[in-house]
């Protein structure tokens, strides 16, 4: 039984304006930057120092900013539809040395309904939930910058309407509504477990929570999980973008076993000094013994005794994350459509079409999915 602590997909539509991300984080602008544009697997590859650079000066800790992510998604996971195509836009901003201080991993969707033809841009990511948050790399201070440059250079391209900005940090969020006119329409929560030097230290905040949860893993009844892992494309992106990671040492599959029965599992990412949490599953019939509470203990101890300085709890505020009393850290969502009375119009069409419950509402979010033949 897979079970994923994901339970909203940052596709979701809240069918209205969200709160803006909080003004005052941004440092000063610094100077103009380049944009070059990479559309192809092969110039992804060739950024490898680049995104290295990167993870160094932005102190990553999520696994999806990561080349391997990137890679192992277009070549899995680009949508196969015949009403629906995808391409990489990866836009990589330097400065006037040529250090790279930011990559913007776009997909360009070109959309079909009938007559009507749609072009989006959106980060690396539109898919069954495997893909939690999608901010990308940017060299802190340059925020600004990337984000007016990239619109100076995106409106020389044609055929894109608007760009869905998804999950992305309080820095980027700032920046978009200070460059651009963003429509937010949804927060998302993730939780991040500041960890201590040792584990008593830990230990001891967590009073009554942790029995209290015991007791809740023994009800006969709790929260349903979808299976992300089904069909066969998402199996075999995961094993690629894990393999990829493997190969820089990123990987960790936590087991947890009763004589030589694995009960209980969960894959993690090591990015930076950070654990990011992924999917999880664990055998139903051991559910009352609280096997996941269990593993999720040991890996904390394991964190802390790797000298980790944080664990990722992932996206939603789960009373299973909460009880470790996390910090919550918010991503923002908005779309930002082109300068034109086209992109206006079927920006909006597009709100509207997402945002209703009607059957033909539901019908046409199906069709505007860009998801790729899961089977």
């Amino acid at each position: 039984m897979a079970e994923s602590d994901t339970t909203r997909s940052t596709e979701s539509w809240t069918g209205g304006v969200c709160g803006a991300p909080v003004a005052g984080q941004l440092a000063a602008t610094p100077e103009r930057v380049t944009v070059e544009i990479v559309s192809d697997l092969e110039g992804i590859r060739a950024l490898t120092p680049d995104y290295v650079h990167l993870y160094q000066v932005t102190g990553n800790a999520l696994p999806y900013a990561t080349q391997e992510w990137h890679l192992a998604w277009c070549e899995h996971l680009l949508s196969r539809a015949p009403h629906i195509s995808q391409r990489p836009l990866f836009c990589v901003l330097r400065n006037d040395d040529g250090t790279c201080v930011a990559i913007m991993p776009l997909i360009f969707t070109h959309r079909r309904l009938g007559p009507l033809k749609v072009g989006t841009l959106a980060l690396v990511g539109a898919d069954a939930s495997l893909t939690e948050m999608r901010n990308p790399l940017i060299e802190p201070g340059y925020e600004r910058a990337t984000v007016r440059a990239l619109y100076e250079r995106l409106a020389t391209i044609p055929g894109w309407d608007w760009i869905q900005w998804n999950g992305v940090g309080g820095a980027l969020a700032e920046a978009l509504s200070l460059e651009t006119s963003p429509q937010w329409y949804e927060t998302l929560d993730d939780y991040e477990l500041d960890l201590p030097a040792a584990w008593p230290q830990l230990l001891a905040t967590l009073g009554r929570n942790m029995e209290l949860h015991t007791l809740r893993a023994k009800m006969p009844f709790g929260p349903v999980h979808e299976d992300r892992f089904v069909s066969r494309l998402p199996r075999a992106f995961l094993f690629d973008v894990c393999e990829r990671l493997a190969a820089r040492d990123a990987v960790r599959v936590f087991q947890l076993r009763i004589a030589d029965t694995v009960v209980a599992s969960r894959i993690g990412f090591a990015i930076g000094d950070s654990l990011y949490l992924y999917h999880s599953g664990f055998d139903p019939a051991w559910a009352r013994y609280a096997v996941m509470t269990t593993l999720m203990a040991e890996v904390v101890r394991y964190a802390i005794a790797s000298g980790l300085s944080s664990v990722n709890l992932s996206l939603v505020g789960e009373l299973s994350k909460l009880r470790w009393r996390p910090r919550r850290v918010d991503f923002y969502s908005a779309l930002v459509h082109r300068d034109s009375v086209r992109s206006r119009l079927a920006c909006g069409a597009f709100r509207l079409v997402v945002s209703g419950s009607s059957p033909r509402q539901r019908l046409l979010r199906r069709l505007l999915r860009a998801r790729s033949d899961w089977n």
